[in-house]
């Protein structure tokens, strides 16, 4: 993150932190989620115990990542592509309670939706979009995410390595000509 920091990365919000270390409560919260649930998938646990939640959206101009606004062509086009760089985006294990309980109040049958796991690609451009999502309860380890532009059937454990390999922007991985050249410094061989 720190690398983000230096070439001007601002975030989007002042009150969402870019990294939400996990609760020491972690795993009884978890254990009270799939209580609810059902089984969640070792990975996205694994996401929540280990790493918390990341948000890696805002405005940074020498990524050619744009929030708060920038260049008007993105409108006209949509994701995938190197208008739509997909900034990372993992939930912490209180966004998956908070949206739970948003579901028992207004009703248990949209326990059998999918979980918005994070935003899409038009929504972290701060254009109207939709969500990545999981499907709780799901026992698989690896979770399919759903909704991911361009990546039809790709798994959370995938989708991490992408975004890892890519700086956290993976939606460059579908322009890699048209990447920023400060990406560069970002971008490693995911160890997972």
């Amino acid at each position: 993150m720190d690398g983000l920091i230096r070439i001007g990365f601002e975030p989007a919000s002042s009150d969402v932190p870019l990294i939400a270390p996990p609760p020491c409560d972690v795993f009884d919260r978890i254990g009270k989620l799939e209580d609810a649930l059902g089984p969640i998938p070792e990975a996205l646990k694994a996401s929540m115990c280990e790493i918390g939640g990341v948000c890696l959206l805002g405005d940074c101009p020498p990524l050619a990542l744009y929030y708060h606004g920038g260049p008007s062509s993105r409108v006209a086009s949509i994701p995938p592509g190197a208008d739509f760089p997909d900034p990372l985006c993992l939930p912490a294990v209180d966004s998956v309670e908070l949206e739970l309980d948003e579901r028992l109040q207004n009703s248990a049958e949209l326990l059998a939706e999918p979980f918005a796991f994070a935003p899409d690609e038009l929504h972290k451009a701060n254009i109207s979009g939709a969500t990545h999502d999981v499907w709780p309860p799901d026992a698989h380890a690896d979770p399919v995410l759903v909704g991911v532009a361009g990546r039809p059937g790709i798994t959370l454990v995938e989708y991490l390595r992408t975004s890892v390999r890519w700086g956290g922007l993976p939606g460059y991985s579908f322009a890699s000509a048209a990447r920023p050249k400060d990406l560069e410094q970002l971008m490693s061989h995911p160890q997972f």
